[in-house]
Parts: C-alpha cells; structure tokens; sequence
C-alpha cells in the first residue's frame, strides 16, 4: 500500500485517455468548495471528495453544478488550497446525493494532491449539507472565490 501511494504522488499527468483512466487514482474523503456561474450568479457548495488523479476528480454533492459547467474547486479544513479549474463530465444521481466527475483544465499541482491523499480522513461518506450561495459577480478573480468562501462558510 505504502508503494502504490508513493508511486502515485511521484506520477506525472499523462494525456487524457478515451475513456479517462489513463491517470493513476487515489481514494480521498476530504471536504472541498465547488463553485460555478449561474447566470450572472456564482454559486458555492461544500463537497466530499471520492478520488483524485493529476487530471480530474469523483466527488459526492447534495447540489451538483450542471452537466458541462466550468467549475472551480479547492479544498478546505485547516488549509485551503488554491481554485482548481475543471469541466463537469459527468452526473451519477444516487438516494439525494450525486457523484460528479470533474475532469481538470490543467494538470492538479502537486500540493493538492498530497493535501487531498495524505490528510486524515474526515468522518462521514456524504458531503456536509450544502450551503449553495448565489452571488451576483462581474469578475472570477481567485480572491473573489476566497470571499464567496468566506462567506459562505461564516469565517
């Protein structure tokens, strides 16, 4: 076990597979932020990762964006991570949660994946109840997704 996670994080990000498993995957149960426009709106919703690889991500949410949408993700605890830009690929509905399947815009940096894999675990298989926030927006700058966080999350 100890090897194939070392092997994992020492993976480079190889081209995006027919089918999208060409990237070595890694279980995680870490909470992140999801956020995505709606319209002029920008909503945000807690999630819980499922896995991770250099070029995408499988994550439960109780509010999944829409099928297509740019996203933007990071994960949160007691180090958030920078936003990482993805493409929703896919919606699996299952008893009120959803599976989304992100497929990431650039390959993930190194320092989320190693926060994603290497933190403890958090209790719990389904995302926290999501707390979806429209915000009206003219901009996606990183530091207007840190406010949106912050006030979304009441810190």
């Amino acid at each position: 076990m100890r090897n194939d996670l070392l092997g994992f994080l020492r993976s480079r990000p190889r081209a995006v597979g027919e089918a999208f498993r060409t990237n070595p995957r890694h279980q995680s149960r870490r909470r992140a932020m999801l956020s995505w426009r709606a319209g002029r709106d920008v909503r945000t919703a807690k999630v819980r990762l499922i896995d991770i690889s250099r070029m995408g991500v499988a994550l439960t949410a109780t509010t999944p964006p829409p099928n297509g949408a740019l996203v933007q993700m990071r994960l949160i605890g007691s180090t958030p991570t920078p936003w990482i830009e993805g493409d929703v690929v896919g919606i699996e509905p299952n008893d009120g949660v959803y599976r989304v399947r992100i497929k990431f815009r650039d390959p993930c940096p190194t320092i989320m994946i190693k926060s994603a894999v290497l933190s403890p675990a958090q209790r719990g298989s389904a995302p926290e109840t999501d707390q979806v926030v429209d915000t009206e927006h003219e901009h996606e700058h990183e530091h207007e997704h840190e406010h949106e966080h912050e006030t979304a999350s009441g810190t």
